[in-house]
């Protein structure tokens, strides 16, 4: 069995957690090239909203449907920030942009109205483990109230335990809770969590006593 791709992970983990918007969709593409592009809006939370661009099969061969330019609704602040999901990147500010679909079919976008300044993670022990607790914050340090994917790494120092990986969300509230079960073993040992941001270069690392 093929191991699951990056891309293939993080669009199931957001599958999870976003829902479709109502609302006007904050990317436009113009011109000709529009039949051959299709964009899908949903919501992720009061802070967050989430773009998936995509080549129509119908219109595969339309010229510049490799490299669609984005535009944006009219209602959309200049200031806002966009994140190419797909790449784990800061895009930048709303300003026209190229998207390149060259190499795939769908490329996932955030816009948030502000950058990613942080994680605030913390673990509370349990008899038979720990919870983990992630939010994201911003410049104010404040909790960022949105839907954004990490990456999570737990090893352990005992040989006999294999490293866990995956991918995770926030919830629209902007929160995250997860229970480890974690049976103790004869020896002290120590483990160690990594909680790295999809979006943009934050980690922290947590490391807990058993």
């Amino acid at each position: 069995m093929l191991a699951p791709t990056h891309e293939s992970q993080l669009s199931f983990t957001l599958s999870q957690k976003l829902r479709l918007h109502e609302g006007e969709c904050p990317f436009v593409v113009r011109g000709p090239v529009a039949e051959a592009i299709g964009l899908t809006h949903y919501a992720g939370g009061r802070d967050a909203t989430y773009v998936y661009v995509s080549r129509r099969l119908a219109h595969f061969d339309t010229p510049g449907a490799a490299s669609p330019t984005i535009d944006f609704a009219p209602d959309v602040a200049g200031t806002a920030i966009i994140y190419d999901v797909t790449a784990g990147a800061l895009q930048g500010k709303a300003r026209p942009f190229v998207c390149d679909l060259d190499k795939r079919f769908v490329r996932i976008y955030a816009i948030m109205p502000y950058q990613i300044e942080g994680i605030r993670a913390r673990h509370e022990p349990r008899d038979d483990g720990f919870e983990l607790q992630v939010e994201f914050v911003d410049a104010m340090q404040e909790r960022i109230a949105a839907v954004l994917p990490f990456a999570l790494e737990l090893s352990s120092s005992d040989p006999e335990k294999r490293k866990q990986k995956g991918y995770r969300a926030t919830s629209e509230s902007g929160t995250y809770q997860e229970t480890f079960r974690h049976e103790r073993p004869e020896e002290p040992a120590l483990l160690k969590l990594v909680v790295r941001s999809l979006l943009a270069p934050w980690e922290m690392k947590l490391s807990i006593k058993f």
